[in-house]
C-alpha cells in the first residue's frame, strides 16, 4: 500500500493523499483486506505530522487497544503482527521500554517481518520509519 511507502518516506502529503483514496474506498464497501484498524498507526502518524497530534493520539489509543486484543494470540507467522505494530506505536510516541518490550516479545517467538533475522541487530529496525526514535536508546 503506497500509504506506508510515503510515511516511512517521510512525506507526509501524499502518504495523506492515498491514506484518503483509502478511506474513501472503505466507506463504499471496498474490501482491501487491511482493516482501517490495522492502518490507524498510520493514520496517527500522518495527522501528527501534519499538525493534528491531538486526533492522532486517539487513534493510536484506539490503535494500541486493537493490537493488544490481537497480541493475546500472537504468533510468528500473524502477517499484521500485533507486537511488532505496537512497537512501532511506543516507539513513535517514545514510549521506548514498551517499544523493546514488543519487539523482545516478537522476537522471542520468532517474528522476523521478512527483514531480518535477529531484530535487535537488524539494519532495517534501526532505520525503520517508526522505529527510529529507539536508535539512541542505551540497551539498543
Amino acid at each position: 500500500m503506497l500509504v506506508r511507502a510515503y510515511v516511512y518516506l517521510n512525506n507526509f502529503e501524499k502518504a495523506n493523499q492515498y491514506f484518503t483514496i483509502y478511506l474513501d474506498s472503505l466507506k463504499i464497501g471496498v474490501d482491501h483486506g487491511i482493516p482501517y484498524e490495522a492502518m490507524g498507526h498510520y493514520h496517527a502518524c500522518i495527522l501528527w505530522h501534519t499538525g493534528n497530534k491531538k486526533e492522532a493520539k486517539v487513534i493510536f489509543q484506539q490503535t494500541i487497544k486493537y493490537f493488544e486484543e490481537k497480541a493475546k494470540n500472537m504468533n510468528a507467522y500473524d502477517m499484521w503482527n500485533p507486537g511488532f505494530n505496537l512497537a512501532k506505536i511506543h516507539a513513535f510516541l517514545v514510549n521506548k521500554e514498551e517499544a523493546y518490550r514488543w519487539l523482545y516479545k516478537c522476537e522471542e517467538i520468532g517474528f522476523s517481518h521478512g527483514h531480518h533475522l535477529e531484530m535487535k541487530h537488524s539494519l532495517f529496525l534501526k532505520t525503520y520509519g517508526m522505529i527510529r526514535n529507539l536508535k539512541t536508546y542505551a540497551t539498543w
